[in-house]
């Protein structure tokens, strides 16, 4: 046999396999569920289940006339089969409808030089994420100083978790809303 034809035959098969899961995108390739990464999806893409967001704390561990500090705490789960990277976690702390503090835990990816502080959460696991807040206080705020340090708050915690499966065929990138109160 002419070594052209079988080179022409293997190239041409390697062309129709690329072109088969080129142009099948998730339909045949799904790395997101259990079955495995060889099989038909029943709806035609697959999904991300988004990320579950708890509360776990918001306390106030100092007070004094001029500082407080508080203490957050998230627990972060993740439903998916796979790993998912949580890249940040944008939040905002409101009392009785005024904002007094906002924040974020973690990094969105820049380039190749500087590093990033993601998380990788691992299929169907949870992590813990938490923030040291340190408030100043103003004198036109004088009730809300009081409240802190009596303890008697109505806390919420408003926010965004950006986050994308560590996979090859889906995922992108996912941006779920929360709303929490302790």
């Amino acid at each position: 046999m002419n070594n052209r034809i079988l080179l022409v035959a293997a190239v041409a098969g390697l062309a129709i396999i690329i072109g088969i899961v080129g142009f099948s995108g998730q339909l045949i390739i799904n790395d997101v569920s259990e079955g495995g990464i060889i099989q038909m999806s029943e709806h035609g893409s697959t999904g991300v289940k988004p990320l579950i967001m708890d509360l776990e704390e918001l306390d106030i561990s100092y007070v004094d006339e001029k500082f407080a500090t508080l203490n957050l705490r998230f627990t972060v789960s993740n439903p998916n089969y796979k790993s998912v990277i949580l890249q940040f976690v944008k939040y905002e702390i409101i009392e009785s409808g005024s904002s007094i503090h906002t924040g974020q835990i973690g990094e969105r990816y820049d380039g190749f030089i500087t590093s990033s502080n993601y998380f990788t959460i691992l299929g169907e696991g949870s992590t813990s994420l938490s923030d040291t807040i340190t408030l100043r206080s103003a004198y036109n705020e004088v009730e809300l100083w009081e409240s802190i340090a009596s303890g008697d708050l109505s806390w919420q915690v408003k926010g965004q978790a950006y986050y994308s499966l560590s996979s090859m065929t889906a995922g992108g990138e996912n941006i779920m809303d929360f709303v929490l109160t302790p």
